[in-house]
């Protein structure tokens, strides 16, 4: 019974948010859930329509522009999850965008719906997303936490790490117990087969092979000119 609740603990902690890495960078970001209805909120506290790329909507011009709707409604997406306000957002359907109407709403509350031709997703709980990172380098937060109550900036923390540097994060005040770093490994190199020792030496083993072949000439030519001056030979 005990694995079984730690086994469900660690399912839901691993649902809220997601641990991505790149070369260099670790990043975190929680998951958003949305109910998706049609129509809209009564008043919007961001809107874009299409003809100004003003915060925060740097990205969902150049989205739409490249992938229509899918980037469109991707990107509005993001702007609602860049902070804790966000309840929930709209975005022009694919019906409305061939009639030009193209929009994308972010709502601070939903309190009454409209109905109407737009996609409504109206967000679900959590709502904050208070994601701290410390590792060698410090602290970093993607929140600010001197205002009452607390302000998301981003809707994900990215840290910038060498390799090997351990990162320990929380989420919502929440410990994860996992330590998180970038490390990198060098693949395997050729290896040799056991049954031909000499073949592995010269061909596989770089300099160990020339070192022992220049060896084994001297050793050959040294034992020769012994031989032959024994001799007389020379």
């Amino acid at each position: 019974m005990i694995w079984l609740i730690l086994l469900l603990l660690t399912n839901v902690k691993a649902s809220l948010y997601n641990v991505t890495y790149t070369d260099s960078s670790i990043h975190v970001e929680c998951n958003r859930f949305y109910e998706a209805k049609t129509g809209t909120c009564t008043e919007a506290a961001y809107s874009w329509d299409g003809l100004d790329d003003q915060y925060p909507f740097a990205e969902v011009h150049r989205a739409y522009n490249e992938d229509g709707y899918i980037g469109l409604r991707r990107e509005c997406e993001r702007a609602c999850a860049q902070g804790n306000f966000c309840r929930a957002y709209s975005v022009s359907s694919a019906t409305s965008m061939l009639q030009g109407n193209i929009h994308c709403n972010i709502y601070d509350t939903c309190a009454a719906e409209v109905s109407g031709n737009t996609d409504l997703f109206i967000r679900q709980s959590p709502f904050n997303c208070f994601i701290k990172a410390t590792y060698a380098e410090g602290v970093l937060k993607n929140y600010n936490d001197v205002v009452n109550p607390w302000s998301q900036i981003t809707r994900k923390l990215d840290v910038y790490v060498e390799p090997f540097m351990e990162v320990h994060i929380s989420v919502n005040g929440v410990v994860d117990e996992n330590t998180y770093a970038i490390k990198p490994f060098k693949e395997i190199g050729e290896h040799c087969d056991v049954e031909d020792e000499l073949d592995c030496l010269f061909l596989y083993s770089g300099w160990l092979g020339v070192g022992l072949f220049i060896g084994f000439v001297a050793l050959v030519s040294g034992n020769l000119i012994l031989i032959f001056t024994k001799d007389g030979l020379i």
